[in-house]
Order: structure tokens, then C-alpha cells, then sequence
């Protein structure tokens, strides 16, 4: 019996820095995405929410196939000797979870903190030169001027990331040499709070995957699969596609040697002291010359992620089926919400399947985002399919 418990911001808990109050705004985010979690749940499972869904969304979970689930917001619902399964693990999880009596399995916490850096990724990019031409870390303003002053001869866009980040959050995104005030105050500031900073140019990308691993305490890592990423123009996550029972590259002509290089990196963490779930993203981009290349350890996550979550709605896509859990923006009231999505659905292909996976309401509100687990007979009929919920006037 587990407890899944969505701490969505826990990066923000293994820096060297105090954890900043997050807006309401990122706060209520959170507590709508809890109910992600469902897609992992086994009959039983307590699932951490701080608001409640409407009433029959536990109801609604039964009726499209997930099993029945507990959700909870007050630790005296759940038992001691219940299993915490925290989207990742800080001091303040596993203190929490240690004094209720719960079970907190979990690697040391220094190793899930260098585990989770952009320094240790950069680190293994260095080392194994693999990472895009002309990233670099920055421990000073000069730095940060020379890298974009370097990097803009070659492509305009550039991208700075703090050492612990998370959903396209903790970065800022520029197109000039020199950097404009706005981008050298973020950068200042963060180097008062931590060492450095990471430059990356801004490149074309093709397509991004993740593999989805469990790393055992002992024995070699088991690669779960793979989950082809869906995000926006500014790399935002918005989904992730499944193909029947399992994923694949798209471009499988250099899948293995793609494949080898992720494997020595959930390898190499491993030889950390960390163990538990592990997502490894890796992109395939255009350079400016118009060369395909691949950056396989663009981000290295020693926790849950939303590719992981999708694997578990693998129970409810046929073998024939291809599939994609979307993550979508909506807004109304519940009817309103409802009523739309239905429309949405008698408008899809043949045989094309739309299961919502999240509530209507948290708290009382309407939710804001939506998550939706979308079947087709071919991956054509996805795409139709994919296009028709995420261009939906809500």
C-alpha cells in the first residue's frame, strides 16, 4: 500500500539556497497536477491531494478502466506502515513521511541532490562530449557575456538554467549579445545564491524522448520505456505519446547508439548510491549548418516525471493502439468543460478513443489544465486526434 505524493517543486529543496514561497498561481498548478499521480496507482493506493476533486472523480477513474484509489489531504487517513512514493525525495518528504510512521525507502539525500544538478548533466556531457556546441557553465557576468557574445555568431537564441530546475521554470531565454539588463539581473542573481549558472545555445529541435528507467539499489538498470515528449515552442511539456505497449524512437536508425549513451548515464548514477525512478530526455535538433544531431542527456531527472506517469496508462491502450496523454489548458465552468470535450470527442476519427484522467474541479474550482489519454487505430488518426484537442477553443 502507497502513498503518492506530488511535490512537484522538491528541486526547490535540494539546493544550498532557502526555498522560495511559490506564487498561488504555481501553487494551484500543483494541486491540480496531484491528480496525475492516479495513472501510477495500484487497487488501494492513497493519493496525496491537499483540495478535493468533485465527488464522483474517484467514480469516473473506475469507469475508464484505473483502479480504485484513496484520496487523501489529512495524514490521519493514512496508516503507518504505508509506502511513500514522493514525486522526488527531499529532506523535508522524508522527514514528513518518517513522522507519520510511513515507509521512506529512499537514496541519500546528497546523492538525489547531485543526481538532479545541471552541473552533474553538464559534468557527463563534458566528459562524454555529447552536450550541443558552445554550453558552458558561467560563474560570472563576464562569463555569461562571452558565452553569448560566442554563441550568437553561430545561432541568435540562447537559454541560461539554474542547477536545479523544473518545467521549463528557473531559466530565462534571450536573442542578443550583449544580454539584455533583464537577463544579467537573473543571472546575478543567481550566482549570489549558488556557484554558477548554465549557458546553452538555442537550437531547432526536431523531437525529444524520454526513457523511463527504475534503478534498483543492485543489479543493472531496467529501462521501463520510452516516451516520445510533446512540448510547445518554448519546450513546455504537453504531453507524451505512447505506442501500444511500448515506445520507440522515431528515429530508429540511431536509436541504439542514442540508447547506449542514456544507459551509461542511469549507469553512472547508479554508481552515485541512487536508486528509484529515473527519466533520462534526450532531443534531436537541426544545427545552424543543417546538420541532424542528437544531445542524448539534455536533462537528467532521478525522480518521477510525467513520462513515467504515462507508462501507467499503458493498462488501458491495446496492443494495436497508438496513443498520447495530452496536457491541455482549458477554461470554464465544470459543465462548460465537460460539454466541450464531448464535443471534441464526437469530432475524432474512427475508432479513436479520449479518456479524461483528471478532475473537473479541485477545491471547488474549475481546474485550469487538463489531462486526457487519447487511442487511435494509427498513429495518422493520432495526430488528428492530437490537433483537435489542443487547437480547442475552450
Amino acid at each position: 500500500m502507497n502513498l503518492l505524493l506530488g511535490n512537484f517543486d522538491f528541486e526547490h529543496h535540494l539546493g544550498r539556497s532557502k526555498p522560495r514561497t511559490l506564487p498561488a498561481s504555481i501553487q494551484r498548478i500543483n494541486a491540480e497536477l496531484a491528480f496525475s499521480l492516479v495513472t501510477i496507482a495500484q487497487p488501494g493506493d492513497f493519493v496525496w491531494a491537499a483540495e478535493p476533486p468533485e465527488f464522483d472523480y474517484q467514480r469516473h477513474l473506475a469507469a475508464i478502466g484505473l483502479p480504485d484509489v484513496r484520496i487523501v489531504g489529512d495524514v490521519a487517513h493514512v496508516p503507518a506502515g504505508t509506502t511513500l512514493l514522493p514525486w522526488g525525495w527531499s529532506t523535508r518528504v522524508k522527514a514528513w513521511g518518517t513522522r507519520n510512521g510511513w515507509r521512506c525507502g529512499c537514496p541519500d539525500l546528497a546523492v538525489v541532490a547531485t543526481a538532479n544538478s545541471r552541473e552533474f548533466s553538464s559534468s557527463l556531457e563534458r566528459e562524454w562530449n555529447v552536450g550541443l556546441p558552445h554550453a558552458r557553465t558561467v560563474r560570472s557576468l563576464q562569463e555569461f557575456g562571452d558565452a553569448a557574445d560566442q554563441s550568437t555568431r553561430q545561432s541568435p537564441a540562447w537559454v541560461v538554467k539554474a542547477n536545479f530546475g523544473m518545467s521549463a521554470r528557473e531559466r530565462i531565454l534571450g536573442r542578443a549579445s550583449p544580454p539584455s539588463p533583464q537577463a544579467v539581473q537573473w543571472v546575478q542573481k543567481q550566482l549570489a545564491q549558488n556557484e554558477a549558472v548554465y549557458f546553452e545555445p538555442w537550437v531547432e529541435r526536431i523531437e525529444e524522448v524520454a526513457f523511463q528507467f527504475t534503478i534498483p539499489p543492485a543489479g543493472e538498470p531496467v529501462l521501463e520505456g520510452i516516451t516520445p515528449l510533446l512540448t510547445d515552442s518554448l519546450g513546455t511539456y504537453r504531453g507524451s505519446r505512447l505506442r501500444g505497449a511500448s515506445c520507440q524512437l522515431a528515429r530508429v536508425d540511431e536509436s541504439a547508439e542514442v540508447l547506449q549513451i542514456v544507459t551509461r548515464g542511469a549507469e553512472r548514477i547508479q554508481q552515485l548510491g541512487y536508486f528509484g525512478p529515473l527519466g533520462i530526455d534526450a532531443m534531436c535538433y537541426r544545427t545552424p549548418a543543417g546538420e541532424i544531431r542528437w544531445r542524448p542527456l539534455q536533462d537528467i531527472n532521478a525522480r518521477l516525471t510525467m513520462g513515467r506517469l504515462a507508462l501507467g496508462l499503458r493498462r488501458l491502450v491495446q496492443p494495436d493502439e497508438h496513443a498520447s496523454w495530452l496536457h491541455v489548458r482549458w477554461a470554464g465552468t465544470a459543465s462548460e468543460i465537460a460539454e466541450c470535450l464531448a464535443r471534441s470527442e464526437r469530432s475524432l476519427p474512427d475508432g479513436t478513443r479520449a479518456l479524461r484522467t483528471s478532475p473537473l474541479t479541485v477545491g471547488g474550482d474549475p481546474t485550469s489544465r487538463g489531462a486526457i489519454l487519447v487511442s487511435a487505430p494509427s498513429a495518422e488518426a493520432l495526430a488528428t486526434a492530437e490537433a483537435s484537442f489542443t487547437r480547442t477553443n475552450w
